[in-house]
Parts: C-alpha cells; sequence; structure tokens
C-alpha cells in the first residue's frame, strides 16, 4: 500500500487529519475550562504540535522510502515495534470509532431527526472506504482540493462571524486565571491537535527535499490559528456565558448570523455543515486508510480488499457499543489517552532512540 506524496500533499494531508470533527465541539470545550484565554490555550498546544510535526517528518526524512512501521525495527527492534504498532491499531480503530459516531449523533439530533443513526454512520463510513479502497494517492489527490476549499471558506466564515460579534464577548484576553490552571483543565481539546503523526504511513522519496520540513510545520501552524479564530469568532457571537451548552457551537454561532447581501444564501449554517462534513470525512478517510495499512503490516498475507471490509463492518459495529451520548463521551476519552500516547509519547521515543543512534554511530 505504499505511495508517495508531494511536500504540498503532505502538507494538507496533516492539515485534514488534524481539522475535522473538532473545529465543532472546540469552542464548547475551550470555553468550560479556559473562559475568554482558551486562544492561549490553543497557542500552547500549536506549538507543542509543531514538535511533534517536526518530530516525525525528521524520522520519515531520515529513513526515506520506509513507513513508520519499518524504521521503528529499526531503532527500538521488532518486539517494541509490534507493540507501538498495535498502539496505533488501537488508537485508530476507536478514534474513527468515536468521530463516526458523535458526528451521526449530532447531524441526527441538529438536522435529521427522524433519521437513524445507523444510517448515518453507515452511509459516512461508506463515502470514506471508498476513498481508503481507492488508495494514498487518490487520498493525496482528494485531501488536496477539499483542503484548499475548507480552509478558503471556514476563513470567510470566520469574518463574517466577527462582522456580526461582540468584542466584549472575547474579554479579557487573558482570562481570570493564570496558564497553568487552563492547560490542566484543557486535556479534551488535545484531541483536535492529533493527526500530524499519520505521515508516518507515507514513505519519503528524493523529490520530499528539505522544504517538507517548512511545509509540515506550518500546516500544523495554519490548523492552530484556524482553530484561534474558530473560537474566538464563534465566543464572540455566542457568548462565555451560553456557548458552554451547545456541543454544536460552530453551528450555534451560524444561526446567530445572517448576510443580508448573499440573497438566498441569508441563514450561513448550511455551509458550515457542509464544510465540517467535508472536514470530517477526510480525516475519517485517513484514519481509515491508515487502520488498514498498519493492520496490513502484521497480517501480511491477508489480502488488503479483505482488511477494509473487515475495518469498515467492524467500525460499524463498535459504533453502536455506545447505548448514550454519555458512553459515548467515555469511549472518546478512552480513544483520546490512545492518541495522546500514539501521538506524542511513541514519536518522542523514536525521535530520541534516533538521536542516541546517530551519537552513537559518530563515536
Amino acid at each position: 500500500m505504499k505511495g508517495y506524496l508531494t511536500n504540498f500533499q503532505i502538507a494538507v494531508f496533516i492539515f485534514n487529519a488534524m481539522f475535522g470533527y473538532g473545529i465543532m465541539i472546540l469552542p464548547q470545550q475551550l470555553a468550560e475550562s479556559a473562559n475568554t484565554a482558551g486562544w492561549l490555550v490553543i497557542l500552547v498546544f500549536t506549538f507543542l504540535s509543531m514538535i511533534i510535526t517536526y518530530m516525525i517528518t525528521y524520522l520519515n526524512y531520515t529513513f526515506k522510502g520506509s513507513t513508520l512501521d519499518e524504521y521503528s525495527k529499526i531503532l527500538v527492534g521488532k518486539f517494541l515495534s509490534f507493540i507501538i504498532i498495535v498502539f496505533y491499531i488501537l488508537y485508530l480503530f476507536l478514534y474513527s470509532t468515536v468521530i463516526i459516531r458523535k458526528t451521526s449523533e449530532l447531524v441526527k439530533y441538529s438536522l435529521l431527526v427522524k433519521t437513524p443513526i445507523w444510517i448515518l454512520c453507515l452511509t459516512l463510513l461508506f463515502v470514506c472506504y471508498f476513498a481508503v479502497n481507492r488508495g494514498i494517492n487518490t487520498i493525496g489527490r482528494f485531501s488536496e482540493l477539499y483542503g484548499i476549499y475548507i480552509i478558503i471558506t471556514i476563513s470567510l466564515l470566520y469574518i463574517i462571524f466577527f462582522t456580526q460579534g461582540d468584542i466584549k464577548n472575547i474579554k479579557p484576553f487573558l482570562g481570570y486565571e493564570n496558564l497553568s490552571h487552563y492547560l490542566k483543565s484543557s486535556y479534551p481539546v488535545m484531541t483536535s491537535f492529533l493527526g500530524m503523526e499519520l505521515i508516518g504511513i507515507i514513505p519519503f522519496n528524493n523529490k520530499n527535499d528539505k522544504n517538507i520540513f517548512k511545509y509540515s510545520v506550518i500546516a500544523t501552524l495554519l490548523t492552530g490559528l484556524l482553530y484561534i479564530f474558530l473560537f474566538e469568532s464563534s465566543m464572540s457571537l455566542v457568548g462565555p456565558e451560553r456557548i458552554i451548552f451547545y456541543e454544536d457551537a460552530l453551528i450555534a454561532a451560524a444561526r446567530r448570523t445572517e448576510v443580508p447581501y448573499l440573497e438566498f444564501l441569508r441563514r450561513i449554517d448550511g455551509i458550515v455543515i457542509i464544510v465540517w462534513l467535508m472536514s470530517v470525512i477526510t480525516t475519517v478517510t485517513i484514519l481509515s486508510y491508515a487502520l488498514v495499512f498498519y493492520l496490513g503490516k502484521i497480517f501480511k498475507k491477508a489480502n488488503i480488499n479483505t482488511l477494509t471490509i473487515l475495518c469498515f463492518v467492524s467500525t460499524f459495529l463498535a459504533c453502536h457499543l455506545p447505548k448514550n451520548t454519555r458512553q459515548a463521551h467515555s469511549l472518546a476519552d478512552i480513544a483520546g489517552y490512545v492518541g495522546i500516547i500514539s501521538s506524542i509519547f511513541i514519536t518522542t521515543i523514536l525521535f530520541i532512540a534516533l538521536k542516541v543512534k546517530k551519537y552513537a554511530q559518530k563515536n
């Protein structure tokens, strides 16, 4: 399943992997944990994400032509490499399941009240796995197209939000507590910054020169900046006291916005939902492809199409394990913990192992 992407496609791949379901719930999560200082929390997590992005890019660049499952064997041995891949499989399976389930719930309760959740889950999974079956090059091309559209559209929406919001709703800019207090209570927000570690499934070639570091880090920075604009614009419209009651904070903000000069598009909540669903689909497609990719590395004799069908069915069934919204949130917490271990700790361990190995070779 190896495939090569250009520097720009890798950058958009990182953006799409990170900028997905989180744009809907991020304002509420930050308002609960950090109030008006939420933008500072995003800034800190963005900086951390940029470091992790640099690390995983450095690993891929050092071992050109190899993917994470291959160079992890060189760095930490076959046994630990196997444990790492298992962790990634668990993370990808849980995270994609949570996103599909929570997206389906939100669509049902916000728009399609009479539609069963299982139909929404099935529809989303069908669209995502259709792209997965086409391979990484197809995913890279449609991620490129979707990513550019999402960035442009969401930026315009933020500008509209700001023009109709109230700046009093985002003051005081530094909040009421110190930053460390906000960071400790903002753990759930970290899941919105997962995804950059997935470039471990993309082998670099000679066309991926040193500029790839600039492309990948800028993609992560752009994601963080859009998160800040999302939070500030939503807060300015809805207000810190009310936004904590909306899991669909972005839609709530859009429904408070009217653009008279757009005539038939005066209500822009429809545009917001379309952009959000596009983001979710690209994110889940990348997660699902990575899941099939890593399963293929463990079950080497298995047919890729068989593994794809297995992942599709397993994810669909797992979407129905939570009996209610509270259980879905609990599953999301577990997925977050596993994701953080996969993204931050595993990447850091491999990066340190590479540095130690290089130092030992010099001496």
